[in-house]
């Protein structure tokens, strides 16, 4: 019986040895400079706007006397860096980016002030900002998209029209199907779980330029790697996540984790009823979806119609999850088709 035992341990010493081997090997051959970015509160020379107390990292385009349209990236942690073509519409009209709060080169700040009542407060003092006492158009993507939805149902009379791409759940019935929706597709698979092992042996070569900035690195890396086939994002995108996706300047990872958390309740759907309201809105909303998107699809914005009036819904062919980044020239025609006479 000892002698079991001792081959046992012996078997199970070996391998975990192996195991610490093959990571110390991993970490040095990782070893390379992969510091993010400084954010607007370590490089002074960044475009940047002062509101509610943050440093929001900000891009205009246009003559201000025009109409404004602010843009919303998705996340909640990304930034607006591949929207950019969308200043393309500032011959007509004044347009404003920002990477919100805790994300991209925007300031980071502590958890507690990574809410989504702060991310509806920071639209309406864009809003007083740039929009010279009138209407302004909201485009978001994805989390934008919600953003703009949850922010005119409660500032209807501040908005003239939305156009946005992938909304997700906007109520508690439509998040139970999207819930139901991601485990039909999620399975554990070894390659996720290299994945993050990589990322986090990466992450331990990060120095700067400030304390989230290796938690920024690991969340971006693990979550739009490309080349893992198994990437639980990928049904967004027909299997596979485009490049674009990961044409960012910074992850925000504390605003990803902390931002949706005060959404929910501890049993994972919405404290509140975020949308209560919207059909007061007057305006006009254009839904963009993608034909490859299994997750939130023209079936599932179908679904969510039901429930509030949008304009209009238009599938784009052979295109996930962010209309706007995946495919920028012919995003740009269809919101010139809407925005222009």
């Amino acid at each position: 019986m000892f002698k079991i035992f001792k081959i046992i341990l012996i078997t199970f010493t070996t391998i975990l040895g192996i195991m610490l081997l093959c990571l110390i090997i991993a970490y040095f051959s990782l070893s390379e400079n992969y510091n993010p970015p400084q954010t607007v509160t370590q490089n002074k020379k960044l475009p940047y706007i002062q509101l509610n107390g943050i440093k929001f990292h900000t891009h205009t385009y246009g003559n201000n006397s025009n109409q404004t349209i602010i843009i919303l990236h998705s996340g909640p942690g990304n930034d607006f860096k591949n929207l950019l073509h969308l200043k393309n519409l500032s011959d007509k009209y004044f347009i404003v980016f920002y990477d919100q709060r805790g994300s991209g080169l925007t300031q980071r700040v502590t958890s507690k002030q990574l809410t989504y009542h702060n991310y509806l407060s920071d639209i309406k003092e864009f809003v007083k900002q740039y929009s010279n006492n009138k209407k302004v158009i909201l485009i978001g993507q994805s989390w934008g998209a919600n953003l703009a939805l949850y922010f005119t149902a409660q500032n209807p009379n501040l908005i003239d029209k939305l156009i946005l791409a992938s909304p997700t759940a906007l109520n508690n019935q439509s998040l139970k199907i999207l819930n139901d929706k991601i485990n039909s597709y999620k399975t554990p698979n070894f390659s996720n779980i290299l994945n993050l092992i990589l990322c986090w042996l990466k992450s331990l070569h990060v120095n700067g330029p400030d304390d989230n900035a290796s938690k920024d690195f690991l969340m971006k890396e693990y979550i739009y790697n490309s080349e893992n086939q198994h990437n639980p994002l990928s049904f967004y995108y027909g299997g596979k996540i485009p490049q674009t996706e990961k044409n960012i300047w910074r992850f925000g990872a504390d605003a990803s984790k902390f931002v949706i958390k005060s959404m929910l309740n501890p049993d994972g759907f919405y404290k509140n009823d975020l949308m209560m309201n919207f059909n007061e809105f007057l305006g006009e909303t254009y839904i963009f979806t993608g034909s490859n998107d299994k997750i939130t699809g023209t079936d599932f914005q179908l679904k969510q119609s039901s429930f509030y009036h949008f304009t209009k819904i238009i599938e784009i062919e052979n295109c996930g999850h962010n209309f706007f980044s995946e495919k920028p020239n012919l995003s740009l025609q269809k919101i010139k088709e809407i925005l222009y006479d």
